[in-house]
């Protein structure tokens, strides 16, 4: 089946597809940082920025890791070498992100209600 289209196909396309998902949900949760700590500030002071930081430094690992991610496997298919299957880093990251992000919501919901 020579006919029949392959990832060596579309060289280039689906890294880049999936790095610019992974950059759009960095940038997403920088904006949820950044909320974050504009949100909690009447509440929580100068200690609002403390989760916020902690969520946006994720962010920028996230970013970074997208970028070098991406770099890697371009250069891994131009010298027509076989991609490594990409680790589980990143979605433990944005995992981590996710969870973080959820605990400042409750952390704000109870500090509101009290």
């Amino acid at each position: 089946m020579s006919g029949t289209p392959g990832w060596r196909d579309d060289p280039g396309r689906q890294p880049e597809r999936t790095a610019l998902a992974w950059q759009r949900t960095a940038l997403a949760f920088l904006v949820l940082a950044l909320a974050s700590a504009r949100l909690a500030w009447p509440a929580l002071g100068g200690w609002a920025l403390l989760p916020a930081s902690a969520v946006g430094a994720g962010a920028i690992g996230l970013l970074v890791g997208a970028r070098r991610r991406y770099h890697r496997t371009l250069d891994q298919d131009r010298e027509d070498v076989l991609v490594a299957p990409p680790d589980g880093r990143m979605p433990l990251l944005a995992a981590g992100l996710g969870l973080a992000v959820g605990a400042l919501a409750v952390l704000l919901v109870w500090l509101a209600t009290s």
